[in-house]
């Protein structure tokens, strides 16, 4: 009986090197892939394959290279990554300095008692219940630390319209010393009961990823969430999207952090807060911040094609499967509406299956929900690109991780087949960086031989509202047939009971493994593990 599970006893194409696809002449893949993590340049011959593997890549190249790619794919699209809602890495002080005013602020205090223009030592009092989120400046000047921002920083708070900078912060007594007039606003009196606001931080404590970009974090530097309301802030980031189109290594932005909910927003402590907003002068709505970010992205596209002088490709991380109208409606991004009559062109779903970095897999409910995105993507031809680890996938560094993260890919590319159409507007993400294999030590440009193993075209298709019925019986596993194949996917935590294929209806006989060629009677498959069996041995 062939057991699949997370030890997986079938051969490990990251380890072992079966490449199906080794020889001169590329293979296209069954279903379309686009590269979300590229090395910083390619030799002519990984250009070749990297045309025809892939579609699009997650990350400028060279001006000459995506000449190359334009030459051998016509339609190839190069994706450079920005960050579009927060300060990307040692940036935060030049943005301290240039544009203080397009940081994103929330409220923190109210103030206790009157001040007047020169008054250095005051009162603050509680939003509401627990302690006034606040911390003390730690060097001098006007800006923090580019390089070790955490220790070294600047902090500041906003009364109406003046900065002042925090120089000392009893907590205990919750009392302030300032510096007045703080970069360059103008000292101003201030009644008791004025709102009192402080800067937005990235890296809620949740997670050992992406966390501690605050004041005394675990991170390095200093990172901001900015204004989605703020055109210097939309100026500022659109001027790096223009050079890169016009220096010929970019078709467009890949706007990262465009999630109509407040990802991964911070105070000095880690503990997540909600933006202000100053048209309204209260806290963000949901609803508020989805319009705005609307307005941001089409205020985006006009501004870079009148740049540029044509169409540019433009897709938005929304980082996670709030999609539609009850998650959150990332779907908006795809449709035309009043806000933003020009839609994107594509939507990226990170962490698609879970998440390598931590060793997470996404199963049960989470990982439904997100094939049925995948589902309603293909019924209406939207665009998709799915990141099946985060989109800053690093490499194995051990054959433990390599099989680990093999355990991964294979488990996400079954989830994505219980998905796909043949219309392909949705895309798999892989990384195209260079591995060792068995076959070749050296490190060479290669993919796992599942993305190549002709299953044709699915044979059954339900609605998004129906992936239950890929479920097979009174078993955890889900089943989908194509042409060529079956694909069998345990969305659980659990070893999956003896599957007996030939008293499976729609199977009715043993299949093939496609790395060893025999045949397969039954089977177990491991908890979150995908695998694909043909109908037939295949010649290679």
């Amino acid at each position: 009986m062939l057991r699949l599970t997370v030890c997986m006893t079938i051969s490990l194409a990251l380890v072992h090197g079966s490449n199906i696809c080794a020889g001169t002449t590329p293979k296209e893949p069954d279903y379309p892939l686009f590269a979300v993590s590229i090395e910083r340049s390619y030799t002519e011959e990984e250009l070749d394959k990297i045309a025809v593997w892939f579609d699009a890549t997650h990350g400028a190249l060279p001006a000459d290279q995506v000449a190359y790619l334009k030459r051998r794919r016509p339609d190839f699209k190069v994706l450079a990554h920005i960050n579009s809602t927060y300060t990307s890495g040692q940036d935060a002080p030049d943005v301290e300095a240039k544009l203080r005013e397009a940081i994103a602020m929330y409220h923190t205090a109210i103030l206790a008692e009157d001040i007047d223009a020169s008054t250095a030592e005051f009162r603050l009092a509680p939003v509401g219940k627990g302690p006034i989120a606040l911390k003390a400046s730690t060097i001098s000047g006007e800006t923090s630390s580019a390089e070790n921002g955490t220790r070294e920083y600047v902090t500041w708070i906003q009364i109406d319209d003046e900065y002042l900078r925090i120089e000392e912060w009893d907590a205990q007594a919750r009392r302030i010393r300032v510096r007045r007039g703080f970069s360059e606003t103008e000292p101003a009196p201030h009644l008791a009961g004025a709102v009192v606001l402080s800067p937005v931080y990235i890296g809620v404590k949740r997670t050992a990823v992406w966390s501690g970009y605050y004041p005394g974090g675990a991170a390095r530097y200093l990172r901001y969430a900015l204004r989605n309301d703020h055109q210097a802030m939309y100026d500022y980031k659109v001027a790096e999207i223009i050079s890169q189109i016009k220096a010929g290594s970019s078709d467009g932005p890949w706007l990262d952090i465009m999630g109509m909910g407040f990802f991964n927003q911070a105070n000095t402590y880690g503990q997540h807060v909600l933006p202000w907003n100053f048209e309204t002068g209260k806290t963000y709505t949901r609803q508020e911040y989805r319009d705005d970010i609307q307005r941001k992205a089409q205020y985006f596209r006009e501004r870079i094609e009148n740049a540029v002088g044509r169409r540019v490709t433009m897709v938005a991380n929304n980082l996670s499967g709030k999609y539609f109208p009850e998650d959150g409606h990332g779907k908006l991004y795809l449709v035309p509406t009043d806000i933003k009559p020009d839609p994107l062109d594509g939507l990226v779903l990170e962490g698609f299956a879970g998440e390598f970095l931590v060793n997470r897999f996404r199963t049960g409910q989470s990982m439904i929900g997100n094939i049925q995105i995948v589902m309603d993507m293909e019924k209406n031809r939207l665009g998709g690109y799915l990141s099946y680890d985060n989109c800053a996938s690093r490499r194995a560094k051990t054959p433990e991780e390599a099989r680990q993260k093999e355990l991964h890919e294979r488990y996400a590319y079954a989830c994505f087949l219980l998905g796909v159409e043949p219309a392909g507007t949705v895309r798999f993400g892989i990384a195209a960086y260079r591995r060792a294999s068995r076959e070749n030590p050296r490190r060479h440009l290669w993919l796992h031989p599942q993305y190549f193993y002709g299953i044709g075209k699915p044979l059954e298709t339900v609605g998004y509202q129906d992936l239950h019925k890929y479920q097979l019986p009174d078993h955890v596993t889900y089943c989908r047939q194509f042409e060529n194949a079956f694909v069998f996917v345990n969305l659980s935590a659990q070893v999956s009971e003896t599957l007996r294929l030939e008293q499976i209806g729609k199977v009715g006989r043993p299949l093939v493994d496609p790395e060893t060629a025999k045949r397969v009677p039954e089977m177990q498959i491991g908890p979150h593990t995908g695998i694909i069996l043909l109908k037939r041995s295949v010649t290679r």
